[in-house]
């Protein structure tokens, strides 16, 4: 083999490991889509928007990895129970671990001790769960507003939903 043979190999040689070694550092670290603070700040402190449709009031909350909306439902509440449509979802964890029936709190005006609190999951897939949470206690249309806390969802302290009297008045 002649020594300009040996050179054109080595070239070759080096310039397929080079290409190999590129593309494999590129696989390995790969390049994360660049995203503006602001848009990200927006997203994670867009909390309570309200949607009005079919006689309900929807509010969502998307703090963290977890998007909770809450609903509630005046068509299956009375005075003695109130009743709200849970959603949750995410892309990243397991949301059968949380078990709302001890990381509720409600509140009607002034009114901390409301009464007892059932959650009912319909859905206990780990990623979407839907379920009601059902509130016992005495309710009136005299409180100015209604509070629903969910605490210690995934990181979050507490997440809150409220809605003033005149927005769920039966």
């Amino acid at each position: 083999m002649t020594k300009a043979k040996k050179i054109v190999g080595l070239i070759l040689l080096f310039g397929i490991t080079s290409l190999i070694s590129y593309f494999a550092i590129i696989t390995i670290v790969g390049e994360k889509p660049k995203v503006e603070k602001k848009v990200v700040e927006e997203v994670q402190t867009e909390t309570n928007q309200v949607n009005k449709g079919n006689n309900e009031i929807t509010k969502t909350d998307n703090q963290g990895e977890v998007t909770i909306s809450v609903t509630p439902l005046l068509e299956k509440s009375d005075e003695e129970n109130y009743v709200f449509l849970v959603e949750m979802n995410t892309h990243s964890v397991d949301l059968s671990e949380f078990d709302l029936d001890n990381l509720t709190e409600i509140s009607i005006g002034q009114n901390e001790e409301v009464g007892s609190i059932t959650w009912e999951p319909s859905t206990t897939e780990s990623h979407h769960t839907e379920g009601y949470i059902k509130v016992n206690g005495n309710w009136n249309s005299e409180y100015p507003f209604l509070e629903l806390k969910l605490n210690n969802i995934n990181g979050i302290k507490s997440r809150t939903f409220t809605w003033l009297q005149e927005e769920i008045s039966q």
